[in-house]
């Protein structure tokens, strides 16, 4: 199948490909069922990548997911009828792992990728699919902002230049003023490194992460309310069997912040 992805929208594989490995887990009790029912009908297209990836690679998608999972359920315990808009939502099954039968749900992506979704997942009556850039404002329009609004938005900005991104976030809290995002970001240059190293793995030569920032930075929108970061691999299944050198890399990228999530209130 040709799946007609360039640039960014190519690394979508990366996280469904990480869902996977873990789904098929002995020691896992992550069970991602669209993920491998995806994968294999499509395993001739992603076998090669499934080959290449290693097993530090599949955590870092894996905690990256179950953080998103949490900001989720967090925010819904407090507005459980609220919107979620899913940034760059790629071929993400986050709805059905966080659907509490109230909240109303968003896929925001490019057209060819929701085109990607719409063949490969049933929509259902609270998920709604938008088409269209990020930078391009309108979509906002569609959001019902009535019951609160939580903005999830992981492995997108990273591609983006970082002006761009500050300025995006800044027009996104005046719109959606006391609302929330989540969003992963590299920590330092080693996370960056390590990161392109992923990514060119997944054959997205175009695509690459272009900047870190860590709680230093100075340049947030004025019109934010706050920012938390937390590190990486906090939400990983106690129960996972993993090998020294992928313990070894997890405890090094926590202790230098090389990969972080930043939460921000608008």
């Amino acid at each position: 199948m040709d799946f007609n992805l360039k640039g960014v929208n190519k690394t979508l594989l990366l996280p469904l490909c990480g869902r996977y490995l873990h789904s098929t887990r002995k020691d896992s009790d992550f069970y991602d069922a669209d993920a491998v029912k995806l994968i294999e009908s499509l395993y001739e297209e992603v076998d090669n990548l499934l080959r290449v990836f290693n097993e530090t690679e599949s955590c870092y998608f894996l905690d990256r997911a179950l953080a998103m999972d949490d900001a989720c359920q967090q925010y819904l315990k407090q507005y459980p009828n609220a919107s979620i808009v899913n940034i760059g939502s790629g071929l993400d099954t986050a709805f059905s792992r966080n659907d509490n039968g109230q909240l109303t749900w968003y896929e925001l992506d490019m057209p060819n990728v929701i085109a990607l979704r719409e063949k490969f997942f049933a929509t259902h009556s609270r998920q709604h699919l938008l088409a269209t850039s990020v930078y391009d404002m309108s979509w906002c329009d569609d959001i019902d902002t009535s019951h609160g609004v939580l903005l999830l938005c992981s492995g997108v900005f990273n591609y983006f230049p970082l002006d761009d991104v500050m300025s995006l976030i800044g027009q996104l809290a005046s719109y959606f003023r006391g609302g929330q995002m989540s969003l992963d970001v590299m920590g330092d240059p080693i996370g960056l490194y390590y990161a392109n190293k992923m990514v060119k793995k997944g054959h997205a030569d175009e695509a690459k992460i272009q900047w870190y920032l860590n709680k230093s930075f100075q340049h947030w929108p004025m019109n934010i309310t706050k920012v938390d970061f937390m590190p990486f691999y906090q939400h990983l299944p106690m129960a996972l069997k993993l090998k020294f050198t992928t313990r070894l890399k997890i405890a090094l990228t926590k202790w230098l912040n090389s990969a972080q999530y930043c939460h921000i209130t608008f």
